[in-house]
């Protein structure tokens, strides 16, 4: 991969597709957008993705949006998220997690 932006959006990935694609972006460091919108791996995939972000700390811009993540997981993600000041951007757009997160 030679793009600063990987964009997975609309794929249908799943649990069985967020864990090898976070397994690779732990050693990657070229990538710092990543946009994986409309995927819908739910609550599941938040150890790992919380996992690769800690390992990786060139992603900058995070898309999470319309991937069925209830509130309490997109806090934990958040949480997870603002210890590492490279961070700039994290989108979680979603209704039901959007209505929740308000005062978080």
């Amino acid at each position: 991969i030679n793009d600063k932006k990987l964009e997975m959006r609309h794929h249908g990935l799943g649990i069985n597709g967020i864990r090898p694609i976070c397994s690779s972006l732990m050693a990657i460091g070229r990538i710092t957008s990543l946009a994986l919108t409309d995927n819908w791996f739910g609550d599941e995939s938040v150890p790992y993705l919380m996992t690769m972000m800690k390992e990786n700390c060139f992603i900058a811009e995070l898309i999470l949006s319309n991937n069925n993540l209830t509130s309490n997981c997109a806090k934990i993600l958040l949480s997870s998220l603002s210890v590492n000041i490279f961070y700039y951007s994290v989108v979680l757009t979603d209704r039901a997690v959007a209505h929740n997160l308000l005062y978080f």
